[in-house]
């Protein structure tokens, strides 16, 4: 018994389809979904972990030209406290993330795009019985990049990694100039109380002066 060409390309066909399908069902997987639930522990631990005596942030004095005579810190000025945000406050480490972001992008910028397989099956009319009606077709695509692309890609990438650079310094910049004037408004605060609570005494003595004048009828309840 012979078998005709196009039943023998029918089969080839087939054949090729069950040995390529594996990589191409692979190809179409789904991201596990993973539950990351807020717990109030874990919230609670993080904070409290930002603590003054923390042996990290006391390196970090360190690094940062304090001698381990003068830690702890006895006393808080503008820079102390400037090092302080710029520990622990989480804008910091947000925009640090971004330039981190920005660099793995410069970094895959100059990568050239890969080729691509691709197939298709249909399946055509079938007026003659010999002939099977099924179709495949498998193709490779090769990409080009022209009118330097590539080149405009990496330039922006690079540009985009320098602004996340210059985010972080202005964060800092922000973040210092808003102890500045938390610490000026509470400098402020601290003459008023001082100046409210003479007052009070102030007051409190007079009312006491009062009071003794009523006790011995040289003055009236309404003066009082």
């Amino acid at each position: 018994m012979s078998i005709s060409k196009p039943v023998i390309s029918s089969i080839i066909r087939h054949v090729l389809l069950i040995a390529y399908a594996p990589a191409f069902l692979a190809g179409c997987g789904f991201q596990q979904y993973i539950a990351k639930p807020i717990t109030p522990e874990t919230i609670s631990a993080k904070l409290q972990s930002k603590n003054i005596h923390n042996e990290a942030f006391q390196q970090y004095l360190i690094h940062n030209g304090y001698s381990k005579a003068q830690l702890p810190l006895q006393q808080w000025g503008i820079d102390e406290l400037t090092y302080c945000a710029l520990f622990f406050h989480p804008s910091l480490d947000l925009a640090r993330a971004q330039w981190r972001s920005a660099v793995a992008s410069q970094a895959s910028a100059s990568a050239k795009p890969l080729p691509s397989f691709n197939t298709h099956y249909a399946r055509g009319n079938n007026a003659n019985k010999d002939i099977s009606p099924f179709s495949y077709d498998f193709g490779i695509d090769i990409p080009f990049e022209t009118a330097n692309k590539r080149d405009f890609r990496i330039e922006n990438a690079a540009h985009l990694t320098e602004v996340a650079k210059l985010e972080i310094a202005q964060r800092a910049w922000s973040l210092r100039n808003q102890v500045a004037l938390s610490l000026h408004a509470y400098q402020l605060n601290e003459k008023q109380l001082a100046i409210l609570l003479n007052e009070q005494a102030l007051k409190k003595e007079i009312v006491a002066i009062f009071q003794k004048r009523l006790d011995l009828g040289a003055s009236s309840i309404a003066e009082l």
